[in-house]
């Protein structure tokens, strides 16, 4: 993955010194994390969350902080600036990108905003950075919460957050009058689905603390929110509907794998006579899993992209 590529390139920069109070960013576990001395973790992705040590907030100053950058510029340019102001005096921080993610362009904004880069260029990606400098302060306001166009609250960081996903859209207009019960939306996100769940008691899934903090704007109090992985965190047998749009890409690569497990993860999830609304990109085999899992299906509707699927367990 590229992301292995850009941690393989950091730890063999040798940028960073283990004996140094360190934080790294949007962390993810690497064998080399384990030398380390004083390190904290700072990761709001629970998928990654679980495997790392010393979770926690940013606690500064550090002499080192640490970047794996993401696909989005508003939210690396975010956290460019946070982890500047986080370095103590003299500290120095680095990020750590594959070149396909643009890598390149923004070592380039960096420089644009007057700061002296040194950069490394190994395994496909490049491990740039600078000393303690001040960031543009526009740069610390990319990355705050807010109203968007689209009318729900939400921010850099979060998957899809400047827009409403079609699929969602679709799969929202095919829902019934009313659901009753208890209704679980697996992989949340900012909370579009839950906020037009009509009627039953909404349970939010996301491993997405940032977009499980906007969900809790978008969404009813009396719902209950859930950072959690939904490979396997849901309890057994404790709801009446599930809703969800399942991911299925890793990186820019297409993968059924996770689309699959949230679908059988629901089928365990869900109250004998529960049923699943999904949507999914019309060419995604799922039905042969719903033909395992479930008693019955039926697909409500198409269109040229997508498809929405209804089971009953």
């Amino acid at each position: 993955m590229p992301e292995n590529r850009a941690l393989e390139a950091l730890f063999k920069s040798g940028v960073a010194d283990p004996a140094a109070p360190t934080l790294f960013v949007r962390a993810r576990y690497h064998p080399a994390l384990d030398a380390f001395q004083r390190l904290d973790c700072h990761q709001t992705c629970r998928l990654q969350a679980d495997h790392l040590p010393g979770i926690c907030e940013p606690n500064p100053p550090y002499e080192t902080c640490l970047y794996l950058g993401t696909q989005q510029r508003q939210e690396n340019l975010w956290n460019f600036a946070r982890c500047l102001n986080w370095l103590a005096p003299g500290g120095h921080f680095w990020c750590t990108m594959p070149n396909e993610l643009g890598a390149a362009r923004y070592e380039k904004e960096l420089k644009k905003a007057g700061l002296a880069v040194v950069s490394h260029s190994l395994r496909k990606s490049r491990v740039f950075g600078c000393a303690k400098a001040e960031a543009p302060a526009e740069w610390l306001a990319m990355g705050e919460p807010g109203r968007r166009e689209h009318g729900f609250v939400s921010r850099p960081g979060v998957y899809g957050w400047d827009k409403i996903d079609k699929g969602s859209q679709l799969l929202v207009s095919c829902f019934p009058e009313v659901m009753e019960g208890e209704v679980a939306d697996l992989g949340s996100g900012y909370g579009y689905l839950a906020a037009k769940v009509p009627g039953g008691r909404v349970h939010l899934y996301e491993s997405e603390r940032l977009a499980l903090d906007c969900a809790r704007e978008n969404v009813p109090a009396a719902a209950s929110f859930h950072w959690a992985d939904v490979t396997r965190d849901l309890p057994s047998q404790a709801f009446d509907w599930v809703v969800t749009n399942p991911p299925f890409h890793q990186g820019k690569a297409e993968s059924l794998e996770t689309g699959l497990k949230f679908i059988t993860e629901a089928a365990r999830a869900l109250r004998p006579g529960g049923r699943i609304m999904l949507v999914a990109n019309q060419h995604l085999p799922y039905e042969e899993a719903l033909d395992t899992f479930y008693v019955s299906w039926r697909e409500v509707k198409r269109t040229n992209a997508y498809k929405i699927l209804e089971a009953r367990k």
